[in-house]
């Protein structure tokens, strides 16, 4: 074998070990809008946890390096709690809205031009409510449709947009998360006008319609909200490669709710990963690894400290996540003490700020909760991570089927079912008071003296018959039209999928 020969081979050789040639890795920029809404002027109904919602999306993204524009009224509370974050918040404004796309389309618009390849993602939790059979989300000042939606992300330009909905019918569009709701005819957000053809949107939304509050003291949050956030804290990444997926976060949520006992108050996600992804259900819908690589955040392997439902604390008392560990469970977190809650006795952990060898190895010591025993929290959700999650969970998910969103074609408008009803209504009334004059001329007639008298009230009677015919003719036809309508409507009923 020749020298040249042996060096051909050996470089063959190393090339298919090593997988192939390599490859600079394209930088990702990421950037998010927050908008959390707790009041807008179509609802009437205020919700209390939005805007803290908002805080603490902008605090997770914030600690993973994500760039974030906040639009939030926050309240004194969740204002001294989330100072940092919400220290540049605009309130949640049409005005406001267009200004931070604006910035963000700049900002992309750099980034693609040093190369980068670029991530977005639209954040909501507030008011769903729909109006003429269209979706809307709620701003303090205005509705926000799914084509102004649509139009918000075309401006921003990213490669890739996720999009996280908290409110009631943010598919199935409910009056608020708080309110009593309803499903109801729709189209338009549920197929988020024009985007449901584009191939780079994913969707993550919650698709229960409440009949009780979707938000919780317990976790001072909307419960959607916070089991999201919970997961992606890297506590869904059930496989522990650094990637969460559209299949692991709507396993997370589903099995978080799984112990619910009133299961119609359990919030559901649907998750739709962009089409134009060729790994499917299994596509990114968060890549923690730079965050990790660069350490901007810690990893807390749960599953060597804790085997059942914790909530976690930062050090000024936040509850961030809730998890119930299985195999391999961690979470990540921004520099500073936690405290592990056991939710069922109340008794804490808590990772010094610098966690000792001794924490991380397995060993840790529970204390009695140094507040008031906490004990069994109460309300419908205080089942919530009851069941543990790991791999197998996300292994037996089936990603649940598109809801079905009901789009009404009516072939006749409103002001048509409205003419039909007054002149039935009108034309019912007349009949009526016909039949009862009718019926008084007829008495009359029988007690007349003369044939003169009886020929008038003959005559008077034969008019009333007449109007009377008229009346109910004109009832009958106005009902039967409305009957033949409402059938063509049912024909017409058409069903989509987002």
């Amino acid at each position: 074998m020749t020298i040249m020969t042996s060096l051909v081979l050996s470089l063959f050789l190393s090339v298919l070990c090593a997988g192939g040639p390599a490859r600079a890795e394209t930088a990702t920029s990421t950037f998010a809008l927050i908008v959390g809404v707790n009041h807008s002027p179509d609802s009437s109904q205020t919700l209390h946890y939005a805007d803290d919602d908002a805080a603490k999306y902008a605090e997770m993204f914030g600690s993973f390096g994500i760039t974030s524009r906040v639009l939030t009224r926050a309240d004194a509370s969740t204002q001294r709690l989330h100072s940092g974050v919400l220290k540049a918040a605009q309130p949640p404004r049409k005005a406001d809205l267009k200004s931070a796309v604006e910035q963000l389309a700049a900002l992309v618009a750099k980034a693609r031009d040093r190369g980068d390849h670029t991530r977005f993602y639209f954040v909501y939790a507030g008011h769903g409510d729909v109006e003429d059979g269209r979706g809307r989300l709620g701003l303090e000042d205005a509705q926000l449709s799914g084509a102004d939606l649509e139009r918000s992300i075309q401006t921003i330009g990213a490669d890739e947009t996720h999009l996280v909905v908290d409110a009631c019918y943010s598919y199935f569009l409910a009056f608020t998360r708080g309110g009593k709701g309803e499903r109801r005819s729709l189209h338009g957000f549920a197929t988020l006008g024009g985007m449901r053809g584009n191939k780079n949107v994913g969707l993550l939304l919650s698709t229960a319609s409440a009949q009780e509050s979707h938000e919780w003291s317990g976790f001072s949050a909307g419960v959607f909200s916070h089991e999201v956030r919970s997961g992606l804290t890297g506590a869904a990444d059930a496989n522990a490669d650094g990637l969460i997926s559209y299949k692991e976060i709507a396993a997370f949520v589903a099995r978080a709710n799984q112990p619910i006992a009133r299961n119609r108050y359990a919030p559901e996600a649907f998750a739709r990963p962009p089409r134009g992804a060729v790994e499917g259900e299994n596509a990114v819908f968060l890549d923690l690894r730079p965050a990790l690589d660069q350490h901007l955040v810690r990893k807390l392997q749960l599953d060597e400290v804790v085997s059942e439902h914790v909530a976690i604390e930062d050090g000024r008392g936040i509850r961030f996540a809730d998890v119930h560990p299985g195999a391999k469970a961690y979470v990540t977190y921004a520099r500073g003490p936690l405290t592990l809650l056991k939710v069922n006795d109340g008794s804490e952990l808590v990772i010094p700020a610098e966690p000792s060898e001794a924490t991380a190895s397995g060993s840790p010591v529970w204390e009695p909760s140094a507040t008031a025993a906490r004990g069994r929290l109460d309300g419908v959700f205080s089942a919530t991570f009851d069941l543990p999650f790991d791999q197998q969970n996300v292994t037996a998910f089936s990603m649940p089927s598109p809801p079905v969103a009901v789009r009404n074609t009516s072939v006749a408008p409103s002001w048509a079912w409205w003419t039909l009803a007054a002149s039935a209504a009108t034309a019912g009334a007349i009949g009526a008071w016909s039949a009862v004059s009718a019926s008084q001329i007829e008495s009359q007639t029988q007690t007349a003296v003369s044939q003169q008298d009886v020929d008038m009230q003959n005559g008077r009677l034969q008019k009333t018959q007449q109007v009377e015919a008229f009346a109910f003719g004109a009832l009958a036809l106005a009902g039967t039209t409305a009957l033949v309508l409402w059938l063509l409507d049912r024909q017409g009923t058409e069903q989509e999928e987002p």
